[in-house]
């Protein structure tokens, strides 16, 4: 079905132009299709569908990965940041007659963003109690450098792993659920302060980057937390 749409409004007074959708689909899965369209003049959104045979494939590609998130109602905090999302899709029949579930997995990279200092991130950074490290980050936005997870879905809940987030004042690892029926969230990690990029400096050494390979440590220095 292909459809040619000059503007349609989305949520949180979001909206896309030129929006071009052509999806070729049946009742159990998609097999090849694409979604193109603007938010403005520069930004933009593009998605590819493949069919993997046993699953379909959704390429996703955005150079304003707020917008996206915004105009979907994911997150409206962060701001800017190329997103590049790869996520796989398959349904199967659930433990009701008759219906069926979707599972989904993939991985997600988010890379030059900003956002403000959220109840979440407030919480990772209460973990590090190192005089002078909170005194740069009590800005309102933090900046980050890329943001890489793989994650799963299915029945309402969102499994994280292998989170990790470069900035520069902290980096930090995450890996957890969320349950977005009961909203509850279980997250866990690491936070990396930067001490100026000391961890960075040490890591380029070869021996110590390879212990901290085989040891999955992302820095001499790390404060665990959990939320």
């Amino acid at each position: 079905t292909y459809i040619n749409i000059n503007k349609i409004h989305l949520k949180n007074d979001m909206s896309m132009q030129d929006f071009e959708f052509d999806l070729h689909c049946n009742e159990e899965k998609c097999f090849t299709g694409f979604i193109d369209a603007k938010f403005d003049e520069k930004d933009y959104f593009k998605m590819i569908v493949k069919d993997l045979k046993k699953e379909e494939e959704w390429m996703i590609v955005s150079n304003n990965g707020g917008k996206l998130f915004k105009a979907f109602d994911i997150q409206q905090d962060i701001k800017g940041g190329f997103l590049i999302a790869n996520v796989f899709t398959k349904r199967q029949f659930s433990s009701i007659p008759g219906q069926r579930i979707s599972i989904v997995n993939g991985d997600i990279i988010l890379k030059k963003f900003m956002t403000p200092k959220l109840p979440l991130l407030t919480k990772i950074v209460s973990f590090i109690s190192i005089p002078g490290l909170l005194k740069p980050i009590t800005q309102q936005e933090l900046g980050f450098k890329q943001f890489n997870a793989q994650f799963d879905y299915i029945d309402d809940k969102l499994f994280i792993s292998k989170g990790y987030a470069r900035g520069p004042f902290f980096d930090f690892t995450m890996k957890g659920r969320v349950d977005t029926r009961n909203r509850r969230i279980i997250i866990k990690g690491s936070v990396i302060p930067s001490f100026m990029g000391l961890n960075n400096i040490i890591r380029a050494v070869p021996l110590f980057n390879r212990l901290f390979t085989l040891s999955k440590r992302k820095g001499i220095i790390t404060a665990p937390y959990k939320i």
